[in-house]
């Protein structure tokens, strides 16, 4: 496998449509070892539902040996310490990872493009594997015009609250951005950070931004001012944008340190009642099931208008 595959890394894989593409098949000739990483946590949902994928899929083709490791979220570090070490057995052929992380890498060009797999007929249809995704989602995948991500997931992105404490502060959800405004007025003269923010993080913090760019400058421009085709001062949408997320600042609506809290502190800090509201991906309830009072009655919105 790892002769015939080279060093496929194969980054946001989806194994079960990389199954049923009929891609993997051509390759399962002899007892051979395909080692898949994952950025889960043995135990976690998206953990569990990747081991059932596999599971189905060494049934399907039991000339395949195949292994999926859980590194957790330290992955990259853990890849960065493994990748000059290609000719060991548990060197990985696919990762499962977020692009934010893994398109750099792409542009390496440490990834085998998948353009021959995606062009290949999707399961029971008259389509190419490709066309069976998101077409604007696929083309931001693209490096130097060729695939090497294939997208694993799509997660929504919202606020959280708890409706208790909604209830008891007689605030309702907010629909536009003046009552967004508003609700963080009355969460903070009750003593509340309105909103709790990991400052060291990176990742979640962009997607502030994001969300108020795509609405107000659009997707398309986005997409080409991140991948430096056009500069952000092209469209006066990113600065207002920039400015929503200033006033919040201003106004003091994140709790006192967020600049330097490590995450998930600002997780913690929501479950525990400290902070009204959440800005973060569908995984929330789930993440911080174990750290839920069961007082609290997890609720989400989203990004007002």
């Amino acid at each position: 496998m790892k002769k015939s595959l080279k060093r496929i890394l194969c980054v946001v894989l989806i194994l079960s449509v990389f199954l049923m593409s009929g891609a993997v098949c051509s390759y399962a000739k002899g007892k051979e070892k395909l080692v898949i990483w994952s950025y889960m946590n043995e135990g976690e949902p998206v953990g569990i539902w990747q081991q059932s994928v596999v599971d189905k899929f060494c049934e399907l083709y039991p000339d395949v040996d195949v292994e999926i490791v859980f590194c957790g979220r330290d992955i990259l570090s853990q890849f960065q310490a493994k990748r000059n070490d290609t000719g060991a057995d548990d060197y990985p052929d696919l990762i499962s990872q977020g692009t934010a992380y893994m398109l750099p890498l792409a542009e390496e060009g440490l990834f085998l493009p998948l353009d021959e797999a995606l062009a290949e007929p999707a399961l029971d249809q008259d389509v190419a594997w490709k066309d069976t995704f998101i077409a604007n989602f696929m083309d931001s995948l693209k490096v130097d015009g060729h695939y090497y991500l294939i997208p694993e997931g799509m997660y929504t992105h919202g606020f959280f609250y708890d409706e208790v404490m909604f209830e008891k502060l007689g605030i309702e959800v907010p629909k536009t951005w003046d009552e967004f405004l508003g609700v963080c007025e009355t969460l903070k003269a009750n003593g509340l950070a309105p909103l709790a923010l990991d400052g060291a993080l990176d990742l979640y913090n962009g997607w502030w931004f994001a969300r108020f760019a795509t609405r107000i400058a659009g997707f398309e421009k986005l997409n080409e001012a991140a991948q430096g085709k056009i500069s952000w001062k092209d469209d006066e949408g990113f600065l207002r944008a920039a400015k929503y997320m200033e006033e919040l600042v201003q106004k003091g609506y994140f709790q006192s340190g967020y600049e330097g809290s490590v995450f998930p502190a600002a997780q913690a800090l929501f479950t525990q009642g400290k902070a009204g509201m959440l800005l973060c991906g569908a995984w929330i309830p789930t993440e911080m099931a174990s750290q839920t009072p069961p007082t609290m009655k997890m609720r989400m919105f989203t990004v007002p208008e």
